[in-house]
């Protein structure tokens, strides 16, 4: 998948929320999701900045190609947006993944992210929101159940809404760790 150029001087800066929230499975490193890569230094980045896996060369995250503020820069709001490659029936666009910085829900009260969110359900770009990490990572598509909130532009009720999905998908969770561990 090729993802939309980065705006100009959008960097990373000290955020690094990508090296540990996300799965990287590459010939040249792999890692589990929501555990920091071994190449991560605290503070000060990639330690093998220089000669990084294609991988971590050519992925980034939403806030380095859309139009937000520094505000919304995974490290600072507690979401990243991860692009989803590929289709989704009813949708002509790739989307969008929210991923919760260490599954903090504070983050979802971002009023930015939730204009943008607002933004790309109306404008049929397909959200996730995703919960659990490993084999009980779980993620629901957003726009339909969103769609009444945004509506009415109630965003209380829309953060319900998202509160609610990952509710559910919470007790799906526990509910298949529970199977697995009988």
């Amino acid at each position: 998948m090729q993802l939309p150029p980065v705006l100009p001087g959008r960097v990373c800066g000290e955020c690094s929320v990508c090296c540990v929230e996300m799965e990287i499975d590459d010939p040249e490193l792999s890692k589990p999701d929501y555990q920091p890569c071994v190449h991560l230094m605290t503070g000060r980045g990639c330690a093998i900045q220089d000669r990084k896996p294609r991988t971590c060369r050519t992925w980034f995250c939403g806030w380095r190609f859309l139009h937000l503020s520094d505000a919304v820069r995974p490290d600072r709001c507690g979401v990243m947006l991860a692009p989803e490659p590929g289709a989704t029936p009813g949708f002509e666009k790739g989307g969008l993944r929210v991923v919760l910085v260490d599954g903090d829900r504070h983050g979802l009260l971002n009023d930015e992210l939730l204009d943008f969110l607002a933004r790309c359900v109306t404008g049929g770009v397909p959200i996730f929101l995703s919960y659990g990490n490993g084999r009980f990572a779980k993620r629901a598509l957003i726009n339909e159940p969103a769609r009444p909130a945004i509506a009415a532009g109630d965003k209380p009720l829309l953060v319900e809404t998202l509160c609610g999905l990952l509710d559910a998908m919470a007790e799906a969770v526990n509910a298949e760790i529970a199977a697995a561990t009988r």
